[in-house]
């Protein structure tokens, strides 16, 4: 990668300017499908400064999922969520998270569909994609998680207790939040999505019309009350005045 990133953080103009220059580094970083722990550094070194570095706060929840989480204010700052079998959930997630602002990361997931995230309404021009992580998918992922407000990891098959808790103390520690698409050690939050059922046919005639998948959430602490959510699938883009059907059983 050509970009010299003190150049970057020292050149004048202030934080439009400094966006612009994040913004191209992204786009390299994506070209280029670099994976390296450098090149992630090289990305966060941008990304952070611009990212609200508190490890308070709240980022953006979409409508359709929020009902699902135990944060009225969105998605809590340093949490962490497992997300399992639900690629239209980890859009939905990000694409309100990211809002208007924010920086994310999509860590092991080489087949995840740009169209189909574009169209969920997720900014691709502030969206680092690491499709092949490598060995040391740890250290890298832990670099991306001191810089950008999201990072969402598809993990190995086995992973170490004390990387699972140490990744997610980290994320805690900076703000940013970690999103898995496997059941994660110590996680805030599991969401288990079932289906998705598809509408339409009638005693085999007809057309598919849509599909809606059933969603629920338990967790820890404020979480540990079970919910549930139908939702539409694809997840719609966020508008404001989305309505959900909740269910709340005891854990």
């Amino acid at each position: 990668m050509g970009t010299d990133m003190a150049a970057v953080l020292e050149s004048p103009g202030g934080p439009q300017r400094r966006q612009a220059s994040a913004r191209r580094i992204l786009a390299e970083v994506n070209a280029s499908g670099a994976a390296s722990l450098a090149a992630a550094r090289r990305l966060v070194g941008a990304a952070s400064e611009l990212r609200d570095l508190r490890p308070d706060g709240y980022l953006g929840a979409h409508p359709l999922l929020a009902p699902l989480l135990p944060w009225p204010a969105g998605l809590r700052r340093g949490c962490t969520i497992s997300v399992e079998r639900g690629t239209s959930v980890l859009l939905g997630l990000l694409a309100e998270a990211m809002g208007e602002s924010g920086y994310a990361a999509i860590v092991g997931l080489p087949a995840l569909g740009m169209v189909a995230a574009a169209e969920q309404g997720v900014p691709l021009q502030r969206l680092a994609l690491v499709p092949d992580p490598g060995v040391d998918w740890p250290t890298v992922v832990a670099a991306l998680i001191d810089g950008v407000d999201m990072v969402v990891l598809a993990p190995p098959a086995q992973v170490a207790d004390g990387t699972a808790r140490a990744l997610a103390s980290r994320a805690r520690r900076t703000g940013a939040v970690l999103i898995t698409t496997r059941p994660w050690v110590g996680c805030d939050v599991r969401l288990r999505v079932a289906g998705p059922r598809w509408h339409g046919l009638a005693e085999g005639r007809g057309r598919l019309r849509h599909a809606e998948a059933v969603v629920t959430s338990v967790g820890r602490g404020a979480a540990s009350q079970q919910r549930e959510v139908r939702i539409p699938i694809p997840l719609p883009a966020p508008v404001r005045s989305a309505r959900v059907t909740r269910l709340d059983r005891p854990a």
